[in-house]
């Protein structure tokens, strides 16, 4: 199986992480927009929007108004959230949400600006880790 390349324009990767950045230590969330082709994903647009969650420091929940507001765009590809302090992988609730969102590629910001993308394994709860780049 060949693997997935994610590639984010150096604006959507500023967009990311000065938001990212401006929210620690809570966790930051937003959705990811580009297009697909045979080489992979490319992300140019990145809408960050309200946590919402009522633990914003260890868990994320998309602001749901922004969420309708963009859930029919086609250039939708993903997710993104940030672990600002504590695991540094995908939680059990990334993945259980992850699941509940099939077709989108889950990002994830690391401390010290680190990006980890994965897709969800149709077959059951693992990852398909996502090779992540510069776009050109």
């Amino acid at each position: 199986m060949r693997r997935l390349t994610l590639s984010l324009t150096a604006k959507a990767r500023a967009t990311v992480l000065t938001h990212t950045r401006a929210v620690a230590p809570e966790e930051a969330c937003g959705l990811l927009f580009g297009s697909r082709s045979r080489a992979g994903l490319r992300i140019d647009r990145v809408a960050m929007v309200r946590n919402v969650s009522p633990h914003p420091a260890t868990s994320f929940a998309l602001d749901p108004v922004a969420l309708l507001r963009h859930l029919d765009d086609p250039a939708l590809l993903g997710v993104v959230h940030s672990h600002p302090v504590g695991a540094l992988t995908f939680s059990a609730a990334d993945r259980t949400s992850a699941h509940n969102w099939p077709g989108l590629v889950w990002m994830l910001v690391l401390p010290g600006d680190a990006l980890l993308a994965a897709t969800p394994h149709a077959a059951g709860w693992a990852f398909h880790t996502v090779q992540v780049e510069a776009a050109d």
